[in-house]
C-alpha cells in the first residue's frame, strides 16, 4: 500500500520502533481469542480518543470513513477506493477476475488525500 508523503516521516519512525514487526507495535502480538489484533487497536484508539476529549461519535472507522469520503469527492472510482481500504468488491468482473488495481493505481489516489 502507498503511503501519502505528509505521514512518510511518521510511518518510517513507527516502522523503526515496532519491536514486534507491526506498524502498531506491542497490541498484544498474537491478537484476542480468534487471533485479531483489531481490537486491541480498536481499543488503544478509543482509550487515546476519549483523552483527546472526543465523544462517542468518533470511531476508529471513522478514518476509514474520511479515506472514503475524499476519495470519493476527488472522483477516485469505488474500485481503486475499495482496494485501499481493504473492502471485497461485490461484482464477478472485478470481485472475482480482476487481479486489483496497480500499486501506480492507488498511489494516486492517495495522493487526492488532504491532512488539512
Amino acid at each position: 500500500m502507498p503511503i501519502h508523503p505528509e505521514i512518510t516521516d511518521a510511518v518510517a519512525s513507527m516502522k523503526m520502533a515496532s519491536e514486534d514487526g507491526y506498524l502498531l507495535s506491542g497490541l498484544n502480538g498474537k491478537g484476542n481469542q480468534y487471533g485479531k489484533r483489531s481490537a486491541a487497536i480498536g481499543k488503544r484508539f478509543g482509550r487515546a480518543k476519549t483523552k483527546l476529549g472526543f465523544g462517542r461519535d468518533k470511531v476508529f472507522h471513522s478514518i476509514r470513513k474520511t479515506v472514503a469520503t475524499q476519495l470519493e469527492g476527488a472522483g477516485v472510482p469505488e474500485n481503486i477506493t475499495a482496494d485501499i481500504l481493504g473492502h471485497e468488491k461485490q461484482t464477478i468482473t472485478y470481485g472475482i477476475y480482476s487481479g486489483g488495481t496497480s500499486l501506480e493505481q492507488k498511489t494516486q489516489a492517495i495522493l487526492q488525500l488532504s491532512y488539512r
